[in-house]
Formats: C-alpha cells, sequence, structure tokens
C-alpha cells in the first residue's frame, strides 16, 4: 500500500511540476467509469543520451526492425544516439521464394464504414487458399470483433479470438492445432515465434499508423512540428513501417517457412506514405491475384 501511495505521489509531482519532455492526461475506464490520472514522458532521447549512452562505454542495439529502408534515422532520433557505428545486415531469409505479399486493391480503405464487409471475403479467401493456419491481425478491438463476427460461422478451420483463453494458451492451442485460425490484435505483432507449416499467413487489416489520438503520439508529434519537421512524415510513416515489419516478421521464422502476408488496406498502394511503407518490408515476391497462390502452396506440399 505504502508503495502506492508513493508511487501516486510521484506522478502528481510530475503533474504539478511540470515537464518539456512529460505529458498528463485523464483517462476514463470501459469497465467501471472511474477515471485515472497518468504522466508519462513523450521523449526519451535526452534521458537516454544522459543516463546511459554517456556513461556507458558500450552499448548494442540489435533488432531486425530496428532500420527502415536502410536508415536508422528513426531509431536514433527517438532513443537519442548521437553516433554509432551501423551495421544492416542481410536477410539469411530467401523471401523471394519463401514468402508471397498481397495487397488489397486501392479501394478498400480502412476509414470507409463498409470496410469490414468488403475485407471479410479477401479475408476468408487467404485462409482458404493456405488451409487456415494464420494470424488474423487488427489494429483495433472494434475492427476485430467486427470482422470475426462476419466470418466465425462461416470458415471450416478452428478458430479462436483474443481474449477467450489466455495469450500463452492461445499460442499454445494455435502451435497444436492443425488448421488453426487466430483473430487478435497488437500483443501477437511481436514477440510471437511459430515455426513450420502452423503458420502459413499473416493477415493484416490496415498499415498500422499510431493512433492520432493517443495523447503521447500527440504530444511527440507536436514537438516535432515545433523543430519545424512534418509530424506525418518523421513520426506516424516510420511508426508504421516500424510495426508493420513486426507483423511480417510473425511469417517467416526459419529458412524452411512458407507463406503468405496479405494487408488490407488499399492506401498501400494508393499513396505516396504507402509506397515508403511497403519499401521497407522484407523483399517478398508480390501477386497480384490471390489465384497466383496455387503453384506457391501447392510446391510447399511437395518439398
Amino acid at each position: 500500500m505504502l508503495r502506492l501511495v508513493v508511487a501516486h505521489e510521484s506522478v502528481v509531482d510530475r503533474i504539478e511540476g511540470g515537464s518539456p519532455e512529460a505529458i498528463a492526461w485523464a483517462e476514463r475506464s470501459e469497465s467501471d467509469a472511474r477515471y485515472s490520472v497518468h504522466c508519462a514522458p513523450h521523449e526519451v532521447a535526452e534521458f537516454l543520451r544522459t543516463t546511459l549512452f554517456a556513461r556507458t562505454p558500450s552499448v548494442i542495439l540489435t533488432s531486425a526492425t530496428l532500420a527502415t529502408n536502410g536508415s536508422f534515422d528513426f531509431v536514433r532520433r527517438t532513443l537519442g544516439i548521437d553516433d554509432a557505428q551501423e551495421l544492416v545486415a542481410t536477410s539469411p531469409f530467401d523471401y523471394a521464394r519463401q514468402a508471397r505479399l498481397f495487397i488489397a486493391p486501392a479501394h478498400l480503405n480502412p476509414k470507409s464504414a463498409d470496410f469490414a464487409r468488403l475485407a471479410a471475403p479477401l479475408v476468408e479467401e487467404c485462409l482458404d487458399r493456405t488451409r487456415g493456419r494464420a494470424f488474423v491481425l487488427f489494429t483495433s478491438y472494434a475492427r476485430l470483433r467486427e470482422v470475426y463476427a462476419l466470418l466465425v460461422d462461416r470458415l471450416a478451420f478452428p478458430v479462436r479470438l483474443q481474449g477467450q483463453l489466455p495469450r500463452s494458451h492461445l499460442i499454445d492451442w494455435f502451435r497444436r492445432t492443425p488448421g488453426a485460425v487466430l483473430f487478435a490484435t497488437g500483443t501477437f505483432w511481436e514477440g510471437i515465434d511459430v515455426v513450420g507449416d502452423a503458420l502459413s499467413c499473416v493477415i493484416i487489416d490496415r498499415l498500422p499508423f499510431p493512433s492520432p489520438s493517443d495523447p503521447l503520439v500527440m504530444a511527440r508529434i507536436r514537438a516535432l512540428e515545433a523543430r519545424g519537421l512534418d509530424g506525418f512524415e518523421h513520426y506516424m510513416v516510420p511508426a508504421a513501417t516500424v510495426r508493420l515489419k513486426q507483423g511480417f516478421g510473425r511469417l517467416i521464422r526459419s529458412g524452411s517457412d512458407r507463406g503468405l502476408m496479405a494487408l488490407l488496406d488499399g492506401r498501400a498502394i494508393s499513396t505516396r506514405y504507402g509506397a515508403t511503407i511497403l519499401s521497407a518490408l522484407p523483399p517478398a515476391l508480390r501477386i497480384e491475384h490471390l489465384d497466383d497462390l496455387a503453384p506457391f502452396f501447392s510446391s510447399a506440399e511437395v518439398s
């Protein structure tokens, strides 16, 4: 109890004292209609620069998604890294052979009211082509539930929805269930390792931009614009790029994995920023029609 009181006092002190690197906001809980007050730094660059990088002789950062279009500018700016040796290593995977990338037609826009109705048949066809074995990932719980409701009674595969079981139990269920399909959100975009045929399809509903209504996102964009930088170009696009690469990373986990990555957001091929984001993805072979998957999965079965 004492620790909780001290934590609350610390938040109040930060809110009252104010800081150009921090932002405070109130949230209303959906479950019990209570309000809570939060305070967090929207910029950690200076903190990391002075407390970590300036004091530590050597720091090594590694990740499959740190670079965007071959550059570390975004992560360097975000983390406060002024001077570093850099290496973008080549991938051990042959994406052109192992993966296929399908982008929904340009007219399919996640912002439209009928998106779920139009996207559901594409999801169903993808799952039919891959015989299930898929993660269907969403950027919001509302869209997750909407598409799931349209498809759950139509799919001929074992289906689970995030929340029906604890996260670890869902992953165990997916690994041991032939043809399994998991409908989920952000918690399954990273840190999940399913090697082999059990996961042969990853479907993502939209370009995963940070929510513009999130207080931290709003503060970060304001800070960039105060420095004369475009918030969408310098924050939203790089953040979405990293996030999409993380989602793609669920698909190919070994040199023998094969599978389909499907993005249901037509803006990826109809906008300049969409082209920028797509160019940062692993070089999977792009297909225009889902019919093109037939020889791909047939050859996978033979091999």
